[in-house]
């Protein structure tokens, strides 16, 4: 019974180490050796991603890309959404509500409990008030109508919390009704802020749909015309708004959207616009074609709250080339080696603007160049850096090459009260590089007398391709015009080759070659051409190189008319005796 039990832990733990162990380590092992888009997900809290692009001409664009995961947000958050329920919302608040909604998902996603969430509505009153004015004597007296707002046409739905659930369930109450108070709510934000005793940063999202028609505690205009609000009551609310400190920063970081949809005239879109503008010290967005851009307008100023925390402090970034690889310098211009971008939502840094990173120091270290970056603070959203590489040797090749031999970012976690300083990896990207390969054909072509031609039809005759310390190559070739062929490798004296393991064609150096021809029996050499080209008598020379390496020879001889002989003997070498 004890046998047949031990037999089956055995079994069992054999099923679990096949099954489950080993997929891990494979996606581990795959991600950090392997050219592709998988990010390597560290534990401190980064993620990262070295690509290599090939640019051709033996040139790499090397991509370092860092950024914050959902686990790495750092400061705690306050943020105050305001939502204009005034009447004309009726038709666009579902649209309001949802985009709101999703911008607590985005929050949630990256925060979690680190986010304070409070909401306020606000409106006005659809209430007319009626005074009664005299002149001096009460003999001449008349009525006046006007509208005048108050504290309570701003209110908190919900205060601070971490739930998001609750906040969700208290938009989802809000309801379109009565006018725009706009400094009603301001009065309320600003008691808000200064109510909440915390180091968190603080943000506000204001939303509304329309122009101010009201002034806290004022009296206005029941029936206000745009010339009214425009030069009445827009100034004393946008001083209103410079007063409570909301253009301060350092104190709350504010942001306003202004949705303006249907039929407005060009005066009246261009007041508001002007009026959002200046009623925010982080960023303003007005709508007026379509609201269903405010889903992404709200996840806009999301993602930038999000990108705000910082995940690292003094980053420093290294990265160490191969010796068979070189830095290309001023890659980019302006004396600049590297770029560095920070990214956007989709991980790109494509459109986005040049951040202020000094250059990389380069140094060496065991024949290989190492770049050093200081790179400060990183924030949550990442950054990218590049740099360009080239082969050192143009007819180096092989298939799954490194293109570092480490990269690494290395920095204090800001939530660290210890400040253990620390280092994460990049994966290693590898190319595949072709070797570069080479043909050269050589033919033979007699001019004269055709008995003479005919007698020597089946004969071969020895052309030497010398290269001198390069090495010298024979060929056979027949005097019919068909040529003889030779395929090769090209590299240079010093070109590691080890990586080749094909064996079937040998290796031709790059350089000058100069054809002689052995034996040309009764004939006179006439003239040699190069890929068409005649060459120069007693200049019969070419080059091959990589972007010259498709070589055609034709030598053309004039027969003479007394008889002639040849040496049958067969000359070797390292590519064997060419025989057409």
């Amino acid at each position: 019974m004890k046998i047949s039990k031990k037999i089956i832990l055995i079994l069992v733990a054999m099923f679990l180490s096949l099954n489950f162990p080993y997929k891990v380590t494979k996606a581990v092992n795959v991600n950090k050796s392997e050219r592709d888009s998988n990010w390597v997900q560290t534990k401190s809290k980064v993620d990262l991603l070295k690509t290599a692009t090939d640019l051709g001409n033996e040139e790499y664009e090397i991509s370092l890309k860092l950024k914050g995961n959902k686990r790495s947000i750092v400061n705690p958050v306050d943020i105050i959404m305001v939502a204009d329920k005034s009447g004309s919302m009726e038709y666009e608040m579902p649209t309001l509500k949802r985009a709101m909604k999703n911008f607590l998902d985005d929050i949630e996603s990256s925060f979690g409990d680190r986010a304070n969430i409070s909401l306020i509505e606000f409106s006005g009153e659809n209430k007319t008030y009626i005074g009664r004015y005299c002149d001096f004597n009460g003999f001449n007296c008349y009525e006046k109508y006007f509208i005048k707002g108050s504290i309570d046409d701003a209110k908190v739905l919900c205060d601070y919390t971490s739930e998001y659930s609750t906040v969700k369930s208290k938009i989802d109450k809000i309801t379109a009704y009565g006018r725009t108070d706009i400094e009603a709510a301001l009065e309320l934000v600003k008691k808000k802020l200064d109510d909440r005793n915390s180091n968190n940063k603080k943000y506000v999202v204001f939303f509304t749909d329309g122009l101010p028609i009201q002034l806290l505690n004022i009296e206005t205009r029941e029936y206000p015309s745009l010339d009214y609000i425009e030069k009445y009551i827009i100034p004393h609310t946008k001083e209103y708004f410079y007063e409570k400190g909301f253009l301060d920063k350092n104190k709350v970081n504010f942001y306003s959207i202004g949705l303006f949809t249907g039929r407005r005239f060009d005066s009246e879109k261009k007041i508001a616009k002007d009026f959002i503008k200046s009623i925010n010290n982080s960023g303003s967005y007005f709508i007026t074609d379509d609201s269903n851009r405010l889903d992404s307008v709200y996840n806009d100023i999301a993602m930038n709250i999000i990108n705000e925390n910082r995940i690292m402090d003094d980053a420093v970034l290294t990265d160490i080339v191969p010796n068979n690889f070189e830095i290309v310098e001023n890659a980019y211009g302006q004396g600049k080696t590297s770029i560095a971008t920070n990214l956007n939502d989709d991980n790109d840094s494509k459109f986005k603007k040049e951040l202020n990173i000094r250059q990389p120091k380069v140094t060496s270290e065991n024949s290989e160049e190492k770049l050093t970056w200081n790179l400060g603070t990183v924030n949550y959203s990442g950054m990218e850096v590049k740099f360009k590489i080239r082969l050192k040797d143009k007819y180096y090749g092989g298939e799954n090459i490194p293109t570092n031999t480490k990269a690494a970012i290395s920095f204090y976690d800001p939530l660290d009260s210890k400040k253990t300083r620390k280092n994460e990896e990049f994966n290693i990207p590898k190319v595949t590089i072709p070797y570069q390969k080479g043909t050269i054909s050589v033919s033979k072509e007699f001019d004269g007398n055709s008995d003479l031609k005919d007698k020597y039809n089946n004969e071969t005759f020895t052309i030497c391709l010398n290269g001198g310390e390069k090495g010298k190559y024979y060929l056979k070739v027949f005097p019919n015009g068909e040529s003889s062929v030779m395929k090769f490798y090209i590299k240079d004296m010093k070109t590691d080759i080890s990586n080749n393991k094909d064996l079937s064609i040998n290796y031709l150096v790059a350089g000058e070659y100069k054809i002689e021809e052995l034996d040309s029996l009764n004939s006179d050499l006439s003239t040699i051409e190069v890929n068409g080209i005649k060459l120069e008598k007693n200049n019969y020379k070419f080059t091959l190189d990589k972007d010259n390496n498709d070589i055609n020879i034709v030598i053309k001889n004039k027969m003479k008319n007394n008889n002639g002989f040849y040496d049958e003997d067969k000359i070797e070498n390292s590519f064997g005796v060419f025989e057409g």
